[in-house]
């Protein structure tokens, strides 16, 4: 028996063999849609994330998964956006109203920083590559993890208490006197849907990121994933791993780095010494 669905379109791919997997969302629900290419007419795009749709179909059973789907024998736009996405535009204006994302409050992230920060889940593969990104390059860093949930109900709540842990910790170290304190932030997550991603375009989240005393480095999904904590951030980083790189260079650019100096030196010597010579010519 045929149904039909309407919401708003939270993710949409149209795979290598020309069928569309969409899911719908509402307030309280997600949809997974399947649309085979037999009924995708010549010329038809895919639906756009953030569109508002209605779908005609039948309910199946994806075996696999064990999850009900709805394949669809058509998809068409019943134009505007959804109201979730009308929310995440309003939030957006509004922080680029208060000058959340001005360039000019922004600060510049440490190259080779004594001590490093880590705001994702301890059970991710993310840790376990940023991890392995800095002991390779930056092995006398000090990590400091704070644990949070990165996807689900509480993950803003949970990120924002780490985000002031990490700055109260680094606050009583600096204090105490000690070198390798937490001096930089670096807020990660690995790559999923938009819905996924949403924890990092919350308000009690962007807030925390923008009051926190450290700066910033946003390393969250892929580089296609923009999220609004990667507009507040002081950085961003196109994933996680990219993150890590940009916190630790290479042993080779750091040993060039004496270098570099001597030759700086090397030169700011002999423009003296020629400024010295003309003068004394001058005379």
């Amino acid at each position: 028996m045929d149904c039909i669905v309407a919401g708003e379109v939270q993710s949409s791919l149209r795979s290598a063999a020309g069928h569309d997997y969409v899911t719908l969302r509402d307030a309280a629900s997600t949809l997974d849609i399947v649309r085979f290419r037999g009924a995708i007419r010549p010329g038809e795009e895919p639906p756009a994330v953030g569109e508002v749709v209605v779908a005609r179909g039948r309910v199946d059973l994806y075996a696999p998964r064990s999850r009900y789907q709805l394949v669809a024998s058509s998809i068409a736009p019943l134009g505007g956006v959804g109201l979730l996405s009308r929310e995440l535009e309003a939030l957006k204006l509004r922080l680029q109203a208060e000058g959340l994302f001005d360039s000019a409050r922004k600060r510049p992230i440490p190259e080779m920083p004594r001590g490093i920060a880590i705001v994702t889940s301890r059970s991710g593969a993310v840790l376990h590559d940023v991890i392995r990104v800095l002991r390779r390059r930056a092995p006398r860093s000090r990590l400091l993890l704070a644990h949070a949930a990165v996807q689900g109900a509480d993950a803003p709540k949970e990120l924002a208490a780490a985000i002031a842990r990490v700055n109260a910790c680094a606050a009583a170290e600096e204090r105490s006197g000690r070198a390798d304190a937490p001096i930089v932030i670096l807020l990660a997550r690995g790559g999923g849907s938009a819905d996924d991603l949403n924890a990092f375009n919350s308000e009690l989240l962007l807030r925390a990121i923008a009051a926190s005393r450290l700066p910033v480095l946003s390393a969250i999904g892929h580089e296609s994933d923009v999220t609004l904590a990667d507009l507040v951030a002081d950085a961003r980083a196109g994933t996680p791993s990219i993150g890590a790189a940009m916190l630790s260079p290479a042993d080779d650019e750091l040993r060039a780095e004496p270098m570099r100096l001597l030759q700086r030196s090397a030169r700011a010597v002999i423009g003296r010494l020629a400024a010295a010579r003309a003068a004394h010519s001058a005379r």
